[in-house]
């Protein structure tokens, strides 16, 4: 394996685990499986792209795209697909998180993860979906909304948040 090849598998492993502080502690230990139909990297530009059924898995990781790009120095991956889907076990005691999007943005030094078109995040029975759900890594702060496009025969989508009642039966006594 050439230098540039394990500056690269370095270089993913450390993009895909860094913005997962939630995930399993075995998911930063699992080797990152990258599959494509192609793939192209550059080294001047740290520019690297799959393409065509991309799938990703790193433990409880997974990242489906027909396009996946990664840009070094910036830090930042996209993802894009009809939709393009992540899912992640945050941990062992937790339903996985399922999320799905057309683009699925994330900018590590920005500590900004964007789901925008088709937007859909779910955890167990809590469900919110919108045009565009923005998450601010550090903040924890979520911001969902619908993308206007002007054009009234397309109208937006409206955000929907499900939140799934308590468990009342603990606080019942017999």
């Amino acid at each position: 394996m050439s230098i540039p090849s394990i500056s690269l598998i370095l270089f993913t492993s450390i993009l895909l685990v860094a913005p997962y502080s939630y995930a399993l502690p075995s998911d930063q230990q699992q080797p990152i499986e990258i599959f494509s139909n192609s793939a192209k990297h550059d080294n001047k530009t740290g520019q690297s792209s799959y393409l065509g059924d991309v799938i990703i898995h790193q433990g409880s990781i997974k990242l489906e795209a027909d396009r996946v790009n990664i840009q070094r120095e910036t830090a930042v991956v996209e993802a894009t697909g009809l939709p393009a889907y992540f899912q992640q076990q945050p941990d062992a005691d937790q339903a996985p998180i399922k999320a799905h999007a057309n683009t699925i943005y994330y900018a590590r030094d920005k500590g900004l993860i964007e789901l925008n078109g088709n937007a859909s995040i779910k955890q167990g029975d809590t469900l919110i979906t919108g045009d565009r759900i923005v998450y601010h890594v550090e903040q924890q702060t979520l911001d969902a909304g619908s993308a206007h496009t002007g054009d009234e025969k397309t109208p937006a989508q409206r955000v929907r948040v499900v939140i799934p009642p308590q468990n009342t039966t603990e606080n019942k006594k017999p």
